[in-house]
């Protein structure tokens, strides 16, 4: 913790020098929070891990989904590897997203059941053509109850 000097002139015109105590954090690393694609080397090169969230399909707390992003222009090229690798379905354009069901599945040496999924942000870009206008995909790997 390192104390921040504020200096300011008071309405006499006075330098006033306040010391603030501010405390610095890093960020604590949840160590459950993995790259599953990474880890089971299936990861391709055009998606970047993002973060974990509290996973809600598996009743085990220290389980977390991870979150990936894949650029527009690479989406394609992803939707292709998860759907062989994972038997996810192809999405499509429904309403105002791109999303598919089934979702594809994996089960680590372990024997923990995932389920992986792709869907775009909120887009009205109907045309897979149009995939590269589209700056976000998002894919989902979580950790489900067999």
């Amino acid at each position: 913790m390192f104390p921040q000097l504020t200096a300011a002139l008071n309405t006499t015109g006075s330098l006033v020098v306040a010391i603030l105590n501010v405390s610095v954090s890093t960020p604590e690393v949840n160590p459950n929070c993995l790259d599953y694609l990474a880890e089971w080397q299936l990861k391709p090169e055009s998606l970047e891990f993002q973060h974990c969230q509290p996973a809600t399909q598996v009743n085990h707390p220290t389980k977390l989904t991870a979150i990936y992003h894949v650029p527009g222009s690479h989406a394609a090229g992803v939707e292709d590897f998860l759907h062989q690798e994972f038997g996810m379905a192809r999405i499509r354009h429904i309403c105002c997203s791109w999303h598919g069901h089934p979702w594809g599945d994996y089960r680590d040496k372990q024997g923990q059941s995932y389920n992986v999924l792709m869907y775009s942000e909120e887009t009205l870009l109907q045309q897979r053509s149009d995939w590269p206008q589209i700056s976000t995909f998002e894919v989902v790997v979580e950790p489900v109850d067999a």
